[in-house]
């Protein structure tokens, strides 16, 4: 509630925007595993919050003798009762709309990564609970619309737990404008929340699913890397090491190889020379597959109309081709990420619709890029590169700042390499 105020309160001139929707997007960000001490806080910070207690941390000044504190707190290190966090889970606010979308640190948390579904379920609800009461959320600024992470398998059970609890009413003005189209999962969370995959990390596991070395099946027809390779050749304007490289899975994480990959098998899919021939039309059909997922996210030419379109036609197909040859077509978690990315669109133009139709609504920026960009920012913005988790939080602080400057100068703001589509 207090980083709400800090951010969002009357003297941080957020207020006079109109009000919109919210994306809560959370993620992982590495720190150096050391404990500090917080005068704001007067607690202990970099224990990880699976195992730690306040009782043990916080309150320090209060302690009889502070010192034997600290020996308790190296002994419970050393025993393994808790331990230094080696990441920090940041959660972050960050509007919908053509102005002020950068995204806003509410919450940072150290974790070594053992946490449960639930518990992970358990704070999350507080943020939307805390958003929602606070008189510096919901009520001055609009409601959480969407919730974003990666793939981490935990986190995606505890989102599924809260954003399938109802299905939407037929009385509600949400249902009038979408409960029509055929075949939309029309199940989401208190206060029409919805889960949102991150389309970026979608594209880096797709294309790890191109490159696997067992095959793919598209429609009962097995596809492999080898084959790709061939359709990729009659392309004619690839160089033979180029080529290949798509297809070395030594630098999974690369977003600019992963976007290259699927837009080359797209481009591949439509060559009369391949798409005639009726042997290549499961080729054909994951082309389409594959651009109709990642065109709308890399080209801006594109209406928002053909955006929804394109992504319409993608979720529909993912269905027939999943019902057919399950997960070995693609595996079912990734199925789950990218239909639940392509329901938040949908979901989150509708919204947009019911507060005003005149808005703009981006599909750019679902997903977590806002907050990975962010995450540069922390990480450049002094000489030390890797902090612990109180410096992170202290980077977050400052970044605010920060945003003001780039408002006033976007040209100074340079995407991360690993972020940017055209490398």
């Amino acid at each position: 509630m207090t980083n709400i105020e800090s951010f969002f309160g009357p003297n941080t001139g957020k207020s006079s925007h109109s009000r919109t929707g919210f994306s809560l997007m959370i993620d992982e960000i590495a720190v150096e595993s050391r404990l500090r001490y917080d005068i704001q806080q007067d607690a202990i910070v970099g224990a990880c919050r699976e195992h730690v207690r306040t009782k043990y941390v916080g309150g320090l000044s209060d302690k009889e003798n502070p010192l034997d504190t600290l020996l308790d707190i190296q002994a419970k290190l050393n025993s393994g009762e808790f331990h230094r966090a080696a990441e920090s889970t940041m959660a972050a606010l960050a509007r919908f709309g053509d102005s002020d979308y950068n995204p806003v640190i509410i919450l940072a948390s150290g974790t070594c990564k053992a946490e449960k579904a639930i518990d992970q379920l358990r704070w999350i609800e507080l943020i939307f609970q805390s958003w929602k009461e606070s008189p510096f959320g919901e009520s001055l600024h609009g409601p959480i619309w969407s919730v974003t992470t990666d793939g981490d398998a935990k986190r995606r059970l505890a989102l599924f737990q809260l954003c399938m609890k109802i299905k939407l009413s037929p009385t509600s003005d949400l249902y009038r404008l979408i409960g029509h189209l055929p075949l939309l999962n029309l199940f989401c969370g208190p206060s029409f929340i919805t889960h949102d995959g991150d389309y970026k990390h979608i594209e880096k596991r797709l294309a790890s699913a191109m490159r696997s070395r067992s095959g793919i099946l598209v429609n009962g027809a097995h596809i492999t890397p080898k084959m790709l390779v061939n359709y990729l050749r009659c392309l004619g304007d690839l160089s033979e090491s180029r080529l290949l490289s798509f297809f070395d899975g030594t630098d999974p994480q690369n977003v600019p190889k992963a976007n290259s990959l699927l837009n080359h098998l797209y481009m591949a899919s439509w060559l009369p020379s391949l798409s005639s021939r009726p042997e290549n039309k499961p080729f054909t059909l994951l082309g389409e597959v594959l651009g109709s997922f990642v065109h709308p996210f890399t080209v801006p030419s594109m209406s928002l109309s053909k955006q929804v379109t394109s992504l319409s036609k993608c979720g529909h197909l993912l269905y027939s081709l999943y019902h057919i040859d399950g997960a070995k077509f693609l595996p079912g978690q990734l199925i789950y990420d990218m239909e639940a990315t392509i329901k938040n669109v949908v979901f989150c133009i509708a919204k947009t619709q019911l507060v005003d139709t005149t808005l703009p609504f981006y599909v750019l920026q679902s997903g977590t890029d806002r907050l990975e960009g962010r995450f540069g920012t922390y990480r450049t913005i002094t000489s030390d590169r890797n902090g612990d988790l109180l410096q992170m939080c202290e980077h977050a602080a400052g970044a605010q700042q920060i945003d003001q400057i780039y408002l006033a100068h976007p040209d100074w703001n340079r995407t991360p390499y690993r972020l940017s589509l055209d490398g």
